[in-house]
């Protein structure tokens, strides 16, 4: 029974660090010059891979050169990024009111981020809670296997 209970608790650890909570770095460019930088935490909550406006926790964009100083409290829409590829892809509303051309919109949809003259670079890092959770499942899993040697 204890190691069943022990193969539980493992497994619900393990199974914790599919959450895809993750932070995206992300530089924007007008051609080749740099407009700006920032980055945006989320949670995967229904588990489909794609990390979308309503489950970002933080957004945060800055563009010194332009005055643009942009936190999630700011945001109307932003287009999906994909986990899995981490690929963000424009299809949020853009400024112009046109949909699926947007990385994201801030000032009552008066500013946006647009795929027709923008390009965005990312780099996705998943958060230490999730290495945290995933070390302790596997920590667990290896004490089971140890406790069972040790019996056998």
């Amino acid at each position: 029974m204890k190691i069943l209970r022990t193969l539980l608790v493992a497994s619900l650890f393990t199974a914790t660090t599919s959450a895809s909570a993750m932070t995206v770095d992300f530089d924007v460019f007008n051609g080749s010059s740099f407009f700006g930088s920032g980055s945006f935490t989320g949670n995967d909550m229904n588990s489909d891979n794609l990390l979308t406006f309503s489950e970002l926790d933080v957004f945060s964009f800055v563009s010194t050169g332009y005055g643009h100083n942009v936190s999630l409290g700011d945001l109307v829409d932003t287009g999906d990024f994909d986990i899995t590829n981490t690929n963000w892809f424009a299809n949020g509303v853009s400024w112009s009111g046109n949909p699926d051309d947007a990385f994201f919109t801030w000032n009552n949809r008066n500013l946006s981020v647009s795929s027709t003259w923008a390009t965005v670079i990312t780099s996705a890092v998943p958060e230490p809670s999730t290495y945290a959770l995933m070390f302790g499942g596997l920590g667990l899993v290896g004490l089971m296997a140890a406790r069972r040697r040790k019996q056998a």
